[in-house]
């Protein structure tokens, strides 16, 4: 008997040594486990980075309900993830990633107390929300599926037996153990919660904007455009994930972004919305192959239906002086902060409401001091 269990001990030790480098590694990144109201709460800088639980719904949505009230917001995807609080003259806030599909820009704000709500919203649309569907005409379609907002709302403490399969295959195949122990215990990793902000100083600030640190580390490896927009130049001639084929516009989608004005409107809240800008080689591939027609069309039929003295929109690609530079993207969707400072530009130089907010000189200067193509701040 004794040998039998000395041998189901000898057995699982290594499952249970393992279990607990992964228990110990997602406590002390602060992955899991980890209450963030205290750090919400405070004046304190922060990056918060999840490698894997990348529900990010609790923390925009308890800094804006929680803190004091933000003159601007930034409501959209990833693709508007670098508006920061330094390209603006007034208190600043972005909400992004926090969208999926077009209708969910009102669903979040109204999950916000009004007293909370900012003068302005900028209100980043990527063309994919503007699709219709080839399975299901009119069907309002997105990159993802987005799950109830509700449950986006609600943060996860504890990992499932799913998520310690793909974080154990993750950390096997992406990093060396060594390196991450000697973060942990040699490195101040004082308010950086997840393991992309402990290894990587990548993730969202306290401003809300994105840390793009990991991606842009990886895009300085490739060797040219090509390694860079592969994927995204496959999906534009193929008509996949951001870059689906339609030939007209899903006025389904417009009536969503209407219902959003008209509830800004109702509320004083003056919305700028933007169609975000394509690097210049995806729009030439666009336009060789013809399968995302409603692209052009998007920005006067948004015009034609939603008539309001609080709402303006902007669809950067058609604008003559933004100097649409692939080195500014980090693949075929994402524009940084350089890119972003360009985009602000271009909107002041043509009167903008933001020109209330924001200051051309100071944004010129950033721009002409900026770190590299990527970054300014």
């Amino acid at each position: 008997m004794k040998k039998f269990i000395i041998g189901i001990l000898t057995f699982l030790l290594p499952f249970v040594l393992i279990f607990g480098i992964m228990i110990l590694i997602l406590f002390r990144t602060g992955e899991f486990f980890t209450p963030l109201n205290k750090l919400i709460l405070s004046n304190e800088d922060y990056i918060i980075g999840y490698h894997f639980n990348e529900n990010y719904y609790p923390l925009k949505g308890k800094e804006l309900t929680f803190n004091e009230r933000k003159q601007v917001w930034v409501l959209g995807t990833s693709r508007v993830m670098s508006f920061r609080k330094e390209m603006f003259e007034t208190s600043f806030y972005n909400a992004s990633g926090t969208v999926v599909y077009i209708s969910d820009y009102l669903d979040f704000l109204k999950k916000i107390p009004k007293e909370k709500y900012p003068n302005i919203l900028i209100v980043g649309l990527d063309q994919i929300m503007f699709q219709v569907s080839n399975d299901s005409p009119g069907k309002l379609v997105s990159n993802d599926s987005p799950g109830k907002l509700e449950d986006r709302f609600t943060i996860q403490f504890f990992p499932d037996s799913n998520y310690l399969k793909a974080f154990l295959y993750k950390i096997i195949s992406e990093y060396d153990l060594s390196i991450i122990f000697n973060h942990l215990i040699k490195k101040d990793t004082k308010n950086k919660i997840g393991l992309g902000a402990v290894l990587e100083n990548t993730g969202f600030q306290k401003d809300g904007s994105w840390n793009f640190n990991r991606e842009v580390k990886i895009v300085l490896k490739l060797n040219d455009d090509k390694q860079k927009f592969s994927k995204d130049l496959f999906r534009v001639r193929n008509g996949g994930y951001s870059f689906g084929s339609s030939n007209e516009v899903n006025i389904e989608s417009v009536v969503e972004l209407k219902k959003l004005v008209k509830y800004c409107d109702e509320n004083n809240i003056y919305v700028v919305a933007i169609i975000n800008p394509l690097p210049r080689i995806i729009n030439q591939e666009i336009k060789k192959y013809g399968k995302q027609k409603y692209f052009d069309k998007i920005l006067p039929e948004v015009r034609k239906r939603i008539k309001s003295s609080n709402f303006e929109i902007w669809d950067i690609n058609q604008l003559t002086n933004y100097n649409m530079n692939n080195d500014e993207f980090i693949d075929g969707t994402h524009g940084l902060e350089v890119s972003t400072v360009k985009i602000l530009l271009c909107m002041l130089n043509q009167k903008s409401k933001l020109s209330d907010f924001v200051s051309k000189e100071n944004l010129t200067s950033d721009l002409n001091e900026r770190k590299n193509n990527y970054f300014v701040y």
